[in-house]
């Protein structure tokens, strides 16, 4: 009996002992972005390909900056000026760069991009947009490649983890729990690259089409400008035309005619003449 406490409290202090010293492992080698190896060659071959896909996402931020370069120095605006920013300034410099009003437009064949209807005087500014445009196209066409590819990973993941177990069983529990850990980590880690590569994709072919309709509307902009300042000529000319000279008899208002005059009272009727008689009743 006493033999069995002994053993059920070595137990519990066995489990304590185990809480601190697995939280001192701290998250997994593959959540924090680094390379994990098990000892397995098709284990490791695989944390390989998961490892390399974070390292090509890290440089995600430097690409979009460098696909903007062009542009935002021509607009001398900063490097990291947001999407928003870019558009509304490449809208007010496109403005005065379009050759008739209505005819600016930034044409897209696949990832090439040309500027038509711009003037000669515009010329940086229109081949900066071609060159941002094409250049984030293109960083669209790679972050959509990277999509079968982490397709492709979350599939293995799934199948390595239904035989972790087996494949490990001989190197012991914690072994066996520890690259359990790292494939449930890879399969989150995949996850995320996957949704923040559609995401960039999206972002970088929403830009393109921000650019298109800023010099659409700059070109249109234009033309409503050259509307209204042919309307104030107009209005200005029309306002500073002499009149024509008005003749004398218009000038003079013919006279009045005279009242006609009142008629005179009537007469009081005469008096009877005096007869001399009396009248008596």
């Amino acid at each position: 009996m006493n033999l069995v406490r002994a053993l059920g409290a070595f137990g519990a202090l066995g489990a304590l002992v185990c809480v601190p010293a697995c939280m001192l492992n701290g998250p997994s080698r593959t959540a924090q972005g680094q390379l994990y190896t098990s000892g397995n060659a098709t284990y490791d071959g695989f944390f390989h390909d998961v490892h390399q896909q974070q390292v090509d996402a890290a440089s995600w931020g430097d690409d979009k900056k460098g696909a903007h370069r062009s542009l935002v120095t021509t607009l001398e605006l900063t490097p990291d000026a947001p999407d928003v920013t870019i558009v509304q300034a490449t809208h007010e410099a496109a403005s005065k760069g379009a050759k008739q009003p209505g005819t600016l437009k930034l044409e897209v064949d696949g990832t090439a991009a040309h500027v038509t209807g711009g003037t000669s005087d515009g010329g940086s500014l229109f081949r900066a947009i071609e060159d941002t445009a094409h250049a984030e196209l293109e960083r669209a066409k790679r972050l959509h490649a990277v999509t079968p590819k982490l397709d492709a990973l979350s599939k293995q993941a799934t199948e390595l983890e239904d035989r972790v177990k087996a494949d490990f069983d001989k190197n012991g529990i914690a072994k066996e729990n520890e690259v359990a850990t790292e494939l449930l980590s890879s399969a989150d880690v995949i996850t995320k690259l996957r949704s923040r590569a559609e995401g960039e994709a999206r972002e970088s072919e929403d830009f393109v089409a921000d650019l298109e309709r800023a010099l659409e509307t700059a070109s249109e902009a234009s033309a409503a400008k050259q509307v209204a300042r042919h309307k104030r000529r107009s209005d200005s000319t029309v306002s500073s035309a002499p009149k024509p000279a008005s003749s004398p008899a218009a000038e003079s208002s013919p006279p009045s005619a005279p009242k006609p005059a009142a008629a005179p009272p009537p007469a009081p009727a005469p008096k009877p003449a005096d007869t001399g008689e009396v009248f008596t009743p």
